[in-house]
């Protein structure tokens, strides 16, 4: 009797074949999945873009020899060379900072731009500034990441009057001759782009504050270390608001 209950509570061949079938496409999917992960190739200063395989966007030439760090900035010489002869910027004093905090560790980091003497340039077809941003994408693979998420927000402006965010195009980057990659030369997030304005800076009910992330954060819990307030600042000549950070 046993033995008859055993028989009966067996799966039919074909069922059996069917279900094995499915657990060995399902296991070998898991492997592959789990063995491309494990043997992906992580970013090293070796592993940097090449001059030989970049692709042809505009240029950007910095010359600037004194050391660079995300705290201070350093005089330079900025250049834009393009194929578009309206695109092209010749060379003019400006300054440069690695940007970020914990991506300005990485090998290849980003950097702030700013031109000296009041000039304001339009780069590449955006809007007309002495300030801009150099993204260096560094563990993004694509290249790719940055610039789709702004365009995609950005996508939803005629229907969503908050979707801003800054204009940016792909460029190569050489810093004293070395070619340091491709980069991501966007607008700076700053009053301007957001149709702040400046009169009321110094007005604690009616002025807009901007603020940056200094480390990764999900926006759950608030460290007033781990952000930096962008807007009003004292460089701009407006000062911080100390009882809005605290």
């Amino acid at each position: 009797m046993a033995a008859q209950i055993k028989f009966e509570n067996k799966l039919p061949m074909g069922r059996r074949k069917k279900a094995l079938i499915g657990f060995l496409i399902i296991a070998s999917i898991s492997i592959a999945t789990v063995s491309f992960l494990y043997f992906i190739p992580k970013p090293s200063e070796e592993d940097t873009d090449s001059s030989d395989d970049s692709p042809d966007f505009p240029t950007i030439y910095i010359t600037c020899y004194e050391a660079l760090d995300n705290e201070n900035y350093s005089n330079c010489i900025f250049e834009l060379d393009s194929e578009e002869s309206s695109e092209r910027i010749d060379p003019l004093d400006a300054q440069i900072k690695i940007r970020g905090e914990t991506s300005a560790t990485y090998p290849k980091v980003g950097y702030r731009i700013e031109f000296l003497n009041d000039v304001k340039k339009s780069l590449l077809g955006m809007r007309k500034d002495d300030d801009w941003q150099l993204f260096a994408s560094y563990y993004d693979y694509t290249r790719i990441r940055v610039k789709l998420s702004f365009e995609v927000w950005r996508s939803l402006l005629p229907v969503n009057p908050t979707a801003i965010l800054p204009r940016s195009e792909f460029v190569n980057l050489y810093i004293n001759g070395n070619f340091q990659g491709l980069y991501l030369l966007a607008e700076k997030n700053d009053r301007k782009l957001y149709g702040i304005d400046k009169t009321t800076a110094t007005n604690y009910t009616n002025s807009s504050v901007i603020f940056q992330a200094k480390n990764p954060s999900n926006f759950t819990i608030y460290d007033q270390n781990d952000w930096e307030q962008d807007w009003p600042n004292e460089d701009q000549g407006y000062f911080v608001k100390e009882k809005i950070l605290k």
